[in-house]
Formats: structure tokens, C-alpha cells, sequence
């Protein structure tokens, strides 16, 4: 049972590391059975960082009594601006556990009013958290995916081939490469040029230590970084992971650091 004085109000505050076990014991019963959280306290406390080290980046609401009732994960894309930028997680709350009937909506409002976030993102949306956002005046997108079918070697590289071969571009290289921080430190001076660069740094609000933290320092996944280049010219930085699935084995694009607006004229 959590430590709190009892009332008829949800008591809405950011989570601490002491209240993890009653979070996963929450999404459990909750959410989902079988929860990479309820598995992995470490990846748990490494996602919702928060800068104190000792609080996460999760809103909980407490009942009167003393029951954990309601959450909401939310993620900082930027760790120099903490939480200028944010992307929610699970967001859900037991009705018949809550005292008031709004505290799902207060458990939102306190990232809102607290960190008052230029941007809040989420996907894999349900209809009903859908609708709430429409309701708040969120605009709701769709995204497609993509992918290449395999060849006899890697699509990658049997692509780089095409390309020279067709235009004549001998000294175009694709390369797959480890060091993030130092993949980063390339391109530090472009990726904020709006000129020549991507819209992903300016509207998203990543900053270099997120990006670090995010795909450098994972507890789990080992991320690389698929550079395009040539000569000289960095035209294309993407974040990639290694996956396999039915024994079949992908590449798979997670993010993009850099993508210069001449690829298209070049490739």
C-alpha cells in the first residue's frame, strides 16, 4: 500500500523510483500481461529517466485509498531543455478505482501545466485516446510503412551497386557504423541548418544528449548508424537496428540524425 493521507480527491504527482514496483504491478493488471516493464525494472527506470535521478517521467494518481488508480509514461526528447519536447507512453486509468472521473484528463494537465512542453507527441493510438486528443486539438496523422524485399545479399549494398552502376558515381559509399557519438559529432554543425538538412531537429526538439542516451547508451538494443556519403559529403545519417523475425533477418529504420535535401538529386 502507497504512503499517503487519505481524501476524497486522486492525488496526481510525478512517480519515484519507490513506486515502480506499484507501476508495474498497475500495467500488469491493467494494461498488458506480458509488459517489457513488468520484465526489465532497468530498461523501466532508463526509458522515464528523469533529471534527478531519483523521480520518472510518470504521472500517477493515488486514490483515497492509498491504490494506485491511474498513469501516464511520458518521454523528454531533449535532455539540455528537459521536457521541451515530450512523447507519451501508456496513458490509462482504472475507472472504478478513481475517485474523481476526470483524473485521466489530470494526469495529462500535470505534464501540461508543469513542464508546459512546446510539442507532445504519441502514437499507436487507441480510438479513445484518439478522440480525447482530437478533443484537446491535437492533430492526428497516419503513417505508412515501408520496407524492401531481400536479394541475394543485402538490399543495402546491392542498392549502392545499382546506383553507380547507373550513375556513375564511383566514389558513392553506404556504410553501416558503430560509433553514434561520433556519427553525431560529424554532422553537429548541419543538422540544425534548415537550409540544407532535415525538419527532425528544429520540430521534433532532439538534442544531442537524448540522442546519445537514446541509441548509444540502450540497456537492451544495439543501434547503428546507415551513412550515405560521397567523396567527402555526408548525405544521409539513419539509425538502424538489426532484427530478426520468422528467422528472416531486417534492417530496420528507427530515426533519422541527418538527411541533406540534395540526396534526391544525387541518388
Amino acid at each position: 500500500m502507497l504512503n499517503i493521507k487519505f481524501n476524497m480527491n486522486d492525488k496526481i504527482r510525478l512517480a519515484t523510483k519507490k513506486d515502480i514496483d506499484h507501476i508495474q504491478e498497475y500495467i500488469k493488471e491493467n494494461w498488458s500481461k506480458n509488459h517489457i516493464f513488468i520484465k526489465n525494472k532497468e530498461l523501466f527506470f532508463w526509458q522515464h529517466k528523469y533529471i534527478d535521478k531519483k523521480r520518472l517521467n510518470f504521472v500517477i494518481a493515488i486514490n483515497s485509498h492509498g491504490k494506485l488508480c491511474g498513469i501516464i509514461g511520458f518521454i523528454s526528447s531533449n535532455f539540455s531543455k528537459f521536457n521541451i519536447g515530450v512523447w507519451t507512453a501508456i496513458w490509462h486509468v482504472n475507472k472504478e478505482l478513481c475517485n474523481n472521473k476526470n483524473t485521466g484528463m489530470k494526469i495529462f494537465n500535470y505534464i501540461v501545466d508543469r513542464f508546459k512542453p512546446t510539442i507532445i507527441s504519441g502514437t499507436q493510438l487507441n480510438k479513445e485516446v484518439k478522440n480525447i486528443y482530437k478533443f484537446l486539438g491535437f492533430k492526428i496523422l497516419n503513417s505508412d510503412q515501408y520496407f524492401l524485399p531481400g536479394v541475394n545479399k543485402s538490399n543495402i549494398f546491392f542498392t549502392e551497386k545499382k546506383i553507380k552502376k547507373n550513375k556513375n558515381i564511383s566514389s558513392l559509399q553506404i556504410l553501416l557504423c558503430k560509433n553514434i557519438s561520433e556519427e553525431l559529432s560529424l554532422i553537429n554543425d548541419l543538422i540544425f541548418d534548415e537550409t540544407i538538412s532535415n525538419y527532425n531537429y528544429t520540430n521534433s526538439y532532439k538534442d544531442k544528449k537524448y540522442l546519445i542516451h537514446r541509441y548509444e547508451l540502450h540497456p537492451k538494443y544495439k543501434y547503428l548508424v546507415l551513412k550515405i556519403k560521397i567523396n567527402t559529403e555526408i548525405l544521409c545519417q539513419l539509425v538502424v537496428r538489426k532484427i530478426n523475425v520468422n528467422k528472416k533477418k531486417v534492417l530496420r529504420i528507427i530515426d533519422v540524425f541527418y538527411l541533406n535535401y540534395s540526396i534526391n538529386s544525387n541518388l
